[in-house]
């Protein structure tokens, strides 16, 4: 009986200290996780300090995860490549980076200088810049050299040189820090943004996406509502379907800067391939930056049986189907 006594005593001790040990584990296995997270806390939330200037980085097109972070570490941005590379991946941040020339003024924590890197923010107020629709890659150059004040206009000469027609007329938001080169191939983003839903109307209409920009370019500048544009674009296609001469006044700005009411017949025979009264077909390329509802006019152009048309000076279109009617409109409506 006294053994049995003794015994149960035991058994009942090192279920207790079995009991106080689990706890113990417990808790040195809570605290170690509390430290580490208190540490990844830190690390997080902590900033690194920055150069009395700031640190200025440029995150290029193509740029990968890696190199990103590795740039940011050699510029003393962030303190841990490891902790930043997983923050960026289990925030999906790793495929949104925005490129461009960040600029870090004051350190930053990691979630802030993700979001800034998510978000394109680069550390500076951005410009408001509107291109409108119809200006061509030199007006572009203006008001971009107007707007930015390191702007380089000669460098966008040169990039800038074969996208007629490719520059997407918008509002933008652009960094003063960005090169010349980043803006001209913003506005071409956008372009290229804009016209991939189109490719397959492309292909379908038969005709090239210059010559589809081209068009788009002519009718941005022949007319202003949708419905004229989408006849003028029926009348334009058929004449070239007939081999006539598209004499279109709306090349004369871009060649000569001159309008349709300023024109001479000297002007009329100015020797270019851009001169639609000298030689048949469409122009080489665009004349302009046309927009999205010029394009929809030359891919969804209104049969008729007009082959001709001239915008009075109210800017009101009167067509016609044959040469003599045209010519009476011109009297009637032009005086000539």
């Amino acid at each position: 009986m006294f053994f049995n006594l003794n015994n149960n005593k035991i058994k009942l001790a090192q279920a207790r200290d079995l009991k106080i040990k689990r706890w113990e584990h417990l808790l040195i296995g809570i605290s170690t996780v509390l430290i580490i997270l208190g540490f990844l806390f830190i690390l997080i939330i902590s900033a690194k300090p920055l150069p009395p200037k700031g640190v200025k980085l440029e995150i290029k097109k193509g740029a990968t995860l890696p190199a990103v972070s590795q740039a940011l570490l050699d510029s003393n941005v962030i303190r841990s490549q490891a902790l930043f590379n997983s923050l960026m991946r289990l925030s999906k941040s790793d495929r949104h980076i925005q490129t461009g020339i960040y600029l870090f003024t004051e350190p930053e924590n990691l979630l802030r200088i993700i979001w800034q890197l998510r978000t394109g923010d680069f550390g500076v107020k951005l410009v408001k810049v509107t291109i409108p629709e119809g200006a061509n890659n030199h007006e572009v150059g203006l008001i971009l050299d107007k707007a930015l004040p390191d702007f380089e206009i000669e460098v966008y000469k040169t990039v800038s040189l074969n996208l007629e027609g490719r520059l997407f007329p918008d509002t933008y938001f652009l960094s003063p820090l960005a090169t010349t080169e980043q803006i001209v191939e913003r506005l071409n983003d956008s372009y290229l943004e804009k016209i991939q839903p189109l490719r397959m109307l492309i292909k379908q209409s038969g005709h090239t996406e210059n010559e589809i920009l081209t068009m788009a370019s002519l009718l941005e500048e022949e007319a202003k509502d949708h419905e004229v544009r989408r006849m003028v674009a029926g009348i334009l296609w058929k004449r070239l379907d007939q081999g006539m001469k598209l004499q279109v006044d709306a090349v004369f700005p871009f060649l000569i800067n001159k309008n349709t009411f300023e024109l001479t017949k000297k002007d009329l025979n100015y020797d270019s391939p851009y001169n639609t009264y000298k030689y048949k077909g469409l122009p080489p390329g665009p004349i302009t930056n046309p927009g999205l509802d010029s394009i929809f006019a030359a891919l969804t152009p209104k049969e008729s049986d007009y082959l001709f048309y001239l915008s009075d000076k109210k800017g009101l279109m009167h067509y016609a189907v044959t040469y003599g009617e045209h010519l009476k409109n011109k009297k009637k409506y032009l005086g000539t």
